[in-house]
């Protein structure tokens, strides 16, 4: 839990390579990517690439790009967010 508004949990994504997340915004599904996972991953990831190159000293961590760990997450969201956009009206 962040703080009263945001619970986040972060998890290594084991299913596939491709990133996953499952988030709700003021208790509605949001399926898509938006805004709220975009503002958490890169909260995250650079702190993960920091924390990856310190521990291990080796060439491939030396050349650890952020999307190469994105890939490899799954992110899980609930937020309230004061006048939230959506793309369209199926929430």
């Amino acid at each position: 839990m962040v703080n009263g508004c945001w619970d986040i949990g972060v998890a290594k994504n084991d299913y596939n390579d491709d990133f996953q997340q499952a988030s709700f915004v003021n208790s509605i599904l949001t399926s898509e990517n938006g805004k709220h996972i975009d503002y958490i991953t890169e909260q995250i990831c650079p702190k993960l690439v920091e924390h990856i190159k310190k521990k291990s000293k080796t060439a491939a961590a030396e050349n650890l790009k952020l999307m190469q760990v994105e890939n490899h997450l799954f992110i899980c969201v609930n937020c309230l967010i004061e006048y939230p956009k959506f793309e369209s009206q199926a929430k």
